[in-house]
């Protein structure tokens, strides 16, 4: 499980967050903008000579909440699970943003097509919204989920699934392409995490059906979808890994 950060982790975080302001150097990567902030880690984008790359950045007190999300993810790689992200080192790289406070850095691609958040917007500008995008997206995402449960020695359970939590490589990526990200409150298979990851998968295909992740008040066009994502939000299935799920899945034209 994810190690509860502290006062002085966060202390160390607001410093690194003041120190690294972008455009700057740090180590042998040069930071080029900040993406994000969690309550554990600070993602930048980076140049490392011609390579573009991320940077999931923290203080040494949090290095190993980093350290285990990468011992995770190489995991995925060495399993072959499909669609989760690999990163492109497996050790974490140490680096000084001053001479008395090292900061751990997970190295990651740079994934240009944003989130599903804004896979959403842009299919909603285009009138893409609707029961075939969300099945586009679901079987890409149901096999990563269903791969940590069953591909790993350990089965894991998502534990942050969101559509912020799912990215695609660039803007013109097809959903088969869809990148799994942020295993830092990845656990194990437990009953109540499963439904929660059920019903945010529900919510997830709902709001590419409909605009809205609330799908229940408002149904899709597509009765075996509506079916599905309806079984999803009772928590009629044991989790995404449960053989009725993908009956119902492959059911749905």
């Amino acid at each position: 499980m994810t190690l509860a950060a502290t006062p002085a982790d966060l202390v160390e975080l607001d410093y690194l967050a003041a120190a690294l302001a972008p455009p700057c150097a740090l180590g042998p990567f040069t930071l080029t903008g900040r993406l994000a902030r969690s309550d554990t880690a600070l993602l930048f984008t980076a140049r490392l000579q011609a390579d573009e790359v991320v940077l999931k950045l923290t203080g040494s007190g949090l290095a190993p909440t980093l350290a285990r999300e990468l011992s995770l993810l190489c995991a995925c790689a060495d399993a072959d699970v499909p669609n989760v992200i690999r990163p492109i080192e497996r050790e974490l790289v140490w680096l000084f943003a001053a001479a008395d406070r090292p900061a751990a850095a997970m190295v990651l691609p740079l994934l240009r097509g944003g989130d599903l958040a804004s896979l959403m917007g842009r299919a909603a500008r285009s009138g893409q919204l609707g029961p075939r995008l969300a099945l586009e997206v679901a079987r890409p995402l149901a096999n990563a989920l269903r791969g940590l449960l069953c591909d790993l020695e350990q089965p894991l359970l998502h534990g942050d699934l969101r559509a912020g939590s799912v990215l695609l490589p660039l803007p013109n990526s097809s959903p088969d392409d869809l990148v799994l990200i942020d295993l830092d409150r990845a656990h194990e298979m437990e009953p109540s995490a499963a439904a929660s990851e059920l019903r945010a998968f529900a919510s997830i295909l709902g709001l590419l059906a409909t605009g809205r992740g609330d799908q229940i008040d408002k149904p899709t066009s597509n009765s075996a979808l509506n079916r599905l994502l309806d079984r999803c939000h009772r928590v009629e299935y044991q989790s995404l890994a449960d053989h009725r799920f993908w009956r119902d899945l492959a059911a749905c034209p």
